[in-house]
């Protein structure tokens, strides 16, 4: 799920931050939450923008993620080495 900039803007403020928040996820039949992942350049390592310890813990007690067609995400295996 990709968000758009000036959605985000218009939710939280042009100086809001993404690191350590959460949201429903609003993809179908998807019934959990979302947290935002940013990578540095298009096609580079996506980082998890989560550094409150009992938030990443949470990570490891959700299911595995899953992209729109339900695959598993392509960086899955690594998505814990920010």
């Amino acid at each position: 799920m990709r968000a758009d900039l000036d959605d985000l803007a218009g939710r939280y403020g042009v100086h809001g931050s993404l690191f350590d928040r959460q949201e429903r996820c609003r993809m179908v039949a998807c019934d959990g939450a979302a947290f935002y992942l940013a990578a540095r350049h298009y096609g580079g390592p996506w980082h998890i923008l989560l550094g409150d310890p009992a938030l990443r813990a949470g990570l490891d007690a959700g299911p595995e993620p899953l992209i729109a067609n339900g695959l598993p995400l392509p960086t899955s295996g690594a998505r814990r080495s920010d």
